[in-house]
């Protein structure tokens, strides 16, 4: 289940280490898993192994591992950043793209288009009351206070927003988008294709009137100002337009951001 209690740096350190020995041929095991990242104390005893198997479930709700007959861990090696691999799972598993090997995953990336994006809300003071109000969180049982302080810390870590005031302010971090952006095959192309078949592919992006929420909008802006992307008005295109009367209609990547 992706509702574990884990705070995102460790799973990103649990997968890469798992990538990196599994590239080396060499088999990776739940128990090497606890020898590397279970700190012993001085008699020779340890902490516990919950916040590794916690770490595991998350990785393997994800389908970034899997786990056979509880003991050996394997996955496919890949490149992408870490952040990049988890939310596209999460998005997929929103969207049912995804098998979920439990219902209540599909909640994890559905928090943030239902609280935040489409309403295009930028800060909740108590993303838990919020969370339980919405019919499909209450169809699966709900989700406890401490669920959702996991959620954040994870999406946190993962760029999507910060953690502030004791609630959750959801605006992208411009690396996330930019780690995105560097996925993307296109030098340019109109801003609807890239939104649309690109973005939404990791995280969403549109309000319920279908414009680009602040939260992608911001960093993209950013981005722009940095001289990493430029983001033009295309006229007489027939393509939408988003960023209000900017009327953004077509975006292309700067040729040297990449060198």
């Amino acid at each position: 289940m992706l509702f574990q209690t884990v705070y995102g740096v460790e799973l990103e350190a649990i997968y890469q280490f798992i990538i990196t020995t599994v590239k080396h041929k060499s088999p990776v095991s739940v128990r090497l898993v606890y020898q590397m990242f279970i700190e012993q104390n001085p008699d020779g005893t340890t902490v516990g192994t919950q916040s590794i198997d916690d770490a595991l479930r998350v990785l393997y709700a994800a389908f970034l591992i899997e786990i056979s007959d509880d003991q050996m861990v394997s996955c496919s090696p890949t490149d992408p950043p870490f952040c990049s691999q988890m939310l596209s799972a999460i998005r997929a598993l929103e969207i049912g793209t995804l098998p979920a090997r439990q219902p209540i995953d599909q909640l994890y990336g559905l928090l943030l288009t239902e609280l935040f994006i489409k309403p295009n809300t930028l800060f909740i003071m108590d993303v838990h009351t919020a969370a339980n109000q919405l019919a499909v969180v209450q169809a699966h049982g709900g989700l406890s206070r401490e669920k959702i302080q996991a959620w954040k810390r994870v999406m946190e870590f993962l760029g999507v927003g910060r953690r502030a005031f004791n609630g959750f302010q959801c605006v992208y971090h411009p690396k996330l988008i930019q780690v995105i952006l560097e996925r993307w095959d296109h030098p340019h192309d109109t801003l609807y294709q890239f939104l649309t078949s690109h973005l939404a592919r990791y995280i969403p992006f549109a309000t319920y009137s279908g414009e680009l929420a602040n939260a992608a909008l911001i960093p993209l802006l950013h981005l722009q100002n940095q001289g990493i992307l430029t983001l033009s008005s295309l006229q007489d295109s027939p393509s939408p337009a988003y960023g209000g009367s900017a009327q953004y209609r077509a975006i292309q990547k700067a040729t040297n951001s990449y060198d």
